[in-house]
């Protein structure tokens, strides 16, 4: 069952999928409407994003679970990955960015700026 979380950012929620591991192989459900919707999240989503990187590839922190528009390359926006208040220990110490990613600003500077989407109306039980 997928799990939903709040955070301490107003309307941000960590959506927590379950991963079902065999011999085979896993199975992971990214979406259940009725989940999200008792979480307040009510957005018609049109596209799903996953990607596997290699070895010492760190991607931007970009802010999205699951889009309700089609991909825009105008509408990216993320925090950068080694935000000193964030605060993650990341175990490379020569990782592999791309530009954009390294350009992002610190999650403080995004919230001054007003550039997160936490004034949503989500409601978390």
């Amino acid at each position: 069952m997928i799990k939903v979380k709040s955070t301490s950012l107003e309307g941000f929620l960590i959506v927590e999928p379950n991963c079902y591991k065999d011999d085979r192989g896993f199975f992971l459900e990214t979406y259940q409407e009725d989940i999200y919707k008792a979480a307040g999240i009510t957005e018609k989503f049109v596209q799903d994003n996953q990607s596997r990187s290699i070895k010492g590839v760190i991607r931007g922190m970009h802010f999205h679970y699951k889009v309700s528009r089609f991909y825009d390359p105008d509408d990216e926006c993320g925090m950068i990955w080694n935000d000193s208040e964030v605060n993650i220990d990341w175990p490379s110490i020569t990782p592999l960015i791309n530009q954009r990613d390294a350009t992002y600003q610190s999650l403080s500077q995004l919230i001054d700026g007003h550039q997160l989407p936490y004034n949503l109306p989500i409601e978390v039980e």
